[in-house]
């Protein structure tokens, strides 16, 4: 998938972001961490399982804006 191909007002996981985007999807969450990629943290299951890593979602007009601010080379 290229970034032609997002949908500006869909939500991503952070696989399909890495998928879109060709970078490992440990790459994709450090982002989130970071700031650099703004994302929807959903909140954890129950007590009875944690998760190691928290499930986000990244709508597609932030991953464009991501895209467009960081990744295009400049003249």
């Amino acid at each position: 998938m290229l970034i032609e191909n997002v949908e500006a007002q869909k939500w991503y996981s952070v696989c399909e972001v890495s998928g879109i985007l060709g970078w490992s999807v440990d790459t994709v969450r450090r982002w989130i961490y970071e700031g650099h990629l703004q994302a929807f943290i959903r909140p954890g299951r129950g007590r009875r399982r944690q998760r190691v890593y928290r499930s986000a979602r990244i709508l597609g007009s932030e991953l464009i804006r991501f895209v467009g601010e960081h990744l295009t080379p400049r003249k």
